[in-house]
């Protein structure tokens, strides 16, 4: 288990591993972006047809 996790550690992360977390990075700061653009147009539905903001 240690050298599976040793080899991985060595050969994976210096081709792969950072790729794969900046790709991980930007498909979370993407999905945060859509996450709060749905809260922004939820808050306005909600503004316009009842006429109070809500938090």
């Amino acid at each position: 288990m240690y050298t599976d996790e040793f080899y991985l550690g060595n050969c994976a992360f210096h081709s792969c591993a950072r790729q794969i977390i900046l790709f991980t990075l930007v498909i979370r700061l993407i999905y945060l972006y859509y996450l709060v653009l749905d809260c922004n147009i939820l808050y306005k539905i909600l503004e316009n047809y009842t006429g109070y903001y809500s938090l």
